[in-house]
């Protein structure tokens, strides 16, 4: 099932141009007043996709050249080594932000010595670990059957796409919803490495356009190859990498491919964003189990801890439902600014119980609520899909049925 070097290039490329196209789509769609005053206010900051598509094929050609995509998928000791290296270099990178601080004596000069061949190292084993977990997801899909979008026409050999991703911070997300609607009305992607201030400013703008902005950070964004955060355990980047190509293989689906139209704003379907997304989160559970089962288990412990509460514990998800709800509420019955006002006294009172939001409003429950698993939902889109899969035989039964359909009325009525 390993592709041969240039398919990586031909798929690649036809990844590229259908992650290329929707930004383009959207280019075309009715150029309001409202559209450019928020691309006035962005136009500093924008994070380019097709800028990164051709830097990325750049470098994927560049490999395939000088044959540098080969990967041993039993090289776990490689894999477990650079995540190793990572949490020692963020341990001493905090102490010597301390020491520079005046915080805590010490020499931050043997902190920096300690630091710089841990990090050369794991730039220079990046690529091949980023090969190895790449295999392994592909080994653990091709046994359950997962092989290609178009199964049901051409069978196939070849893993389509093949699964690609770098580990590397990925571009912000800026969020706009209606003050009067929570719903995503436009997302765009922004450079990494914005201050808190500089998102505020930002944010701030929006709202004089009398809409509500979110910037938020993501673990992975499926652009080609995809992109999987450089803060996460191996456990998560597993799972980010997982999600970020279902995305991908979906997109060749009826059921991604009317996403993708909702994403390059030819339509538009929030219900549809909530279905893919809560639909990659469970296949992203599912197969990152196997690929740990399989490759990690004897060697480590899983970083995915579940919290267990007590009656007397807060309950985040409890109380964000509870919000939700309520702001749907206020805003049903044109409450505008007591929805605004209450969802900013809950977030103190969140944050006195020890979760930190940085602002909660509209576009926070717009972005959070595409997530039916999320505390910021109130959709029945995630159980309507938790009951199909418990109906089907097998995970690519589940996936064959669910990625089949084109809106969430299908799965809700075919998961009673």
């Amino acid at each position: 099932m390993k592709p041969m070097p240039f398919f990586k290039i031909f798929s690649a490329l036809i990844l590229a141009i259908a992650m290329m196209a929707q930004p383009l789509l959207t280019g075309c769609s009715a150029d309001s007043q409202l559209d450019r005053e928020i691309d006035r206010v962005v136009e500093d900051q924008k994070f380019s996709i097709l800028d990164w598509e051709i830097e990325a094929l750049t470098q994927l050609l560049d490999d395939v050249i000088f044959d540098k995509t080969e990967a041993d998928v039993g090289n776990v000791e490689l894999v477990i080594e650079y995540f190793d290296n990572r949490q020692t270099i963020s341990a001493l990178d905090q102490k010597l932000a301390l020491i520079q601080e005046g915080v805590i004596e010490g020499d931050a000069d043997y902190f920096k010595q300690q630091i710089t061949p841990l990090a050369e190292r794991n730039q220079i084993i990046l690529p091949s670990v980023q090969n190895i977990i790449a295999a392994q997801i592909e080994s653990v899909f091709a046994e359950i059957g997962i092989i290609n979008p178009w199964q049901h026409i051409y069978e196939g050999t070849l893993l389509f796409p093949p699964v690609n991703f770098v580990i590397q911070s990925p571009p912000d997300l800026l969020v706009i919803s209606p003050r009067d609607q929570i719903t995503r009305y436009k997302d765009i992607t922004l450079a990494q490495g914005m201050t808190d201030e500089q998102k505020e400013a930002i944010e701030e703008e929006i709202s004089l356009t009398g809409m509500s902005g979110l910037i938020v950070s993501l673990g992975g964004i499926a652009t080609y190859p995809a992109f999987v955060a450089d803060t996460m355990s191996l456990y998560n980047t597993i799972d980010v990498a997982v999600e970020e190509w279902f995305h991908q293989y979906l997109f060749f689906r009826p059921l991604g491919f009317r996403y993708g139209m909702h994403v390059a704003g030819v339509i538009h379907d929030y219900e549809i964003a909530t279905v893919n997304e809560a639909l990659a989160g469970m296949v992203s559970s599912e197969i990152t189990s196997l690929v740990w089962e399989r490759y990690y288990q004897e060697t480590m412990t899983t970083t995915a801890n579940v919290a267990s509460a007590s009656a007397n514990e807060f309950d985040f998800y409890a109380e964000m439902r509870e919000i939700r709800l309520a702001v749907d509420e206020f805003i049903e019955n044109g409450m505008i600014e007591e929805a605004e006002q209450y969802m900013e006294e809950r977030r103190l009172y969140i944050l006195a119980n020890g979760y930190y939001i940085r602002k909660l409003n509209q576009a926070y429950f717009a972005f959070h609520g595409t997530y039916a698993s999320s505390p910021g939902s109130v959709s029945p889109i995630g159980s309507g899909l938790r009951n199909l899969r418990q109906q089907q035989p097998s995970l690519k039964d589940f996936i064959d049925l669910v990625s089949s359909m084109t809106n969430a009325d299908e799965i809700i009525a075919a998961a009673d």
